[in-house]
């Protein structure tokens, strides 16, 4: 029986995307290389405690694939911590602090203002550098920038802040992203390269 030449090269792409499929690795974290315990010194409810600055390219890279990640686990909760390694980070930091106390009045908030914080950092390379610069930012959002700068500069705010870095102090984390997994597990930069590996790390320890 001849076989037509289209017959023949169904078969020879079906043979390859088998080989292919053999040939692929599967990329599966392992303990103390990818991800370490802790002995955390603060009571955390289960959950992911993301520590980052919105000026890291990571960090941006991750949070999109953690949204993405959560829609599948939506009773997983996210606590996302800004963090402070130097002088130039508080800015952002505050930032976040301040569109999360609008979150609660006005629910998804905080999410949509830190979507639109990396897309015109990390997209349209605007820069947030200044309070003058991050007060064009919020105008360009539609936000009324004087209650935002109130709440900015507010002692309440300070306070949040400096207690996150208090909490942080305590922990092992030398820079972001940082995922701390139902404080009992630790990821970071250093032993997770891409976003993909570290979903890939929540998958293994926090999902059944």
């Amino acid at each position: 029986m001849k076989l037509s030449v289209s017959v023949i090269i169904v078969l020879i792409l079906f043979s390859s995307n088998l080989l292919a499929n053999e040939n692929e690795e599967v990329w599966t974290p392992i303990a103390g290389q990818h991800y370490q315990s802790i002995a955390s010194k603060i009571s955390y409810q289960t959950g992911i405690q993301f520590y980052f600055w919105p000026g890291s390219a990571s960090c941006y890279q991750l949070e999109s694939a953690l949204q993405d990640w959560q829609l599948l686990h939506p009773d997983i909760k996210i606590e996302r911590i800004p963090l402070i390694k130097r002088p130039q980070w508080r800015l952002l930091a505050k930032a976040w602090l301040v569109a999360l106390a609008m979150d609660s009045e006005d629910n998804h908030q905080g999410i949509s203002f830190l979507n639109a914080l990396y897309q015109a950092i990390h997209m349209k390379l605007m820069p947030i550098n200044t309070p003058a610069e991050l007060e064009q930012f919020i105008i360009s959002l539609d936000i009324s920038p004087q209650d935002f700068m109130t709440r900015f500069n507010s002692p309440a705010i300070n306070l949040q802040l400096k207690i996150f870095q208090q909490q942080a102090s305590l922990l092992p984390i030398t820079g972001v992203p940082t995922l701390i997994i139902n404080n009992q597990w630790l990821s970071d930069a250093s032993m997770a390269t891409t976003a993909a590996q570290f979903i890939a790390i929540l998958d293994h320890v926090i999902t059944p």
